[in-house]
């Protein structure tokens, strides 16, 4: 969705495909791991530009309803596994205090 120093939404992506990368981004019970990979010559200014989705996110009122959407097909889709059935019955049966009560799946394409 952009960041203040990077205003433009898509920016970042078009940055990392202009230079022969590739990203990808994946939510686990208790880590989000995001990556990405560019041409050499392209590392540190790829590595700014994501750097700034944690120093000066944007999140544009216009976007809300789309990454709304997003979270919810990612939350549907996995509903019917199996581990993720174990996981909350895991997390309904635990501490109520403990941060893994929390909702399981967020928006990896927030960037």
């Amino acid at each position: 969705m952009g960041t203040e120093t990077y205003p433009k939404e898509s920016e970042y992506s078009q940055f990392i495909a202009d230079n022969g990368g590739l990203i990808n981004a994946f939510t686990t019970t208790d880590k989000t791991v995001y990556m990405f990979s560019v041409e050499t010559q392209a590392y540190k200014p790829a590595l700014d530009r994501f750097s700034h989705f944690f120093i000066d996110p944007l999140f544009s009122v216009s976007c809300v309803g789309r990454e709304l959407h997003v979270v919810d097909q990612e939350h549907a889709k996995n509903i019917e596994n199996d581990l993720v059935r174990q996981w909350m019955v895991f997390k309904e049966t635990g501490n109520p205090d403990q941060p893994n009560c929390n909702f399981l799946w967020e928006s990896r394409n927030l960037i």
